[in-house]
């Protein structure tokens, strides 16, 4: 399982796009937060580490200019299948330890989005 790809939760217009750099979009309708930031002072960079379970995964905004990070989201993963995620975050740096079936508030589903064959 790999977590590279573009995704949306299936209960709302939120969308993440994990890139091969480490580097994060996070899309909420039309407003774009992250990617390598080639026209802004900030970039959003994700490090994750499949060799733990549940897997952790870390959303790093970074300040370009001052060379720092301004912010973290620790969240964690759990793949359901190859194209289906469950992340849980409360949106701070402080990292779940495990899911929760009863916490629907800071636990959201993914699916991946299929890219459309060209004809």
């Amino acid at each position: 399982n790999n977590i590279v790809g573009s995704w949306h939760d299936v209960h709302s217009q939120l969308r993440y796009i994990f890139d091969n750099e480490g580097f994060a979009i996070v899309e909420v309708g039309y407003q774009k937060i992250g990617g390598h930031g080639e026209n802004i002072d900030s970039a959003l960079k994700y490090e994750i580490d499949y060799s733990q379970d549940p897997i952790p995964l870390d959303l790093i905004h970074f300040n370009k200019v001052e060379n720092s990070v301004t912010s973290k989201k620790a969240m964690i993963v759990k793949f359901i299948d190859n194209d289906n995620i469950k992340i849980r975050t409360f949106m701070t740096n402080e990292r779940p330890t495990e899911f929760e079936e009863k916490d629907h508030v800071n636990t959201m589903v993914l699916a991946r989005e299929k890219k459309e064959p060209l004809n």
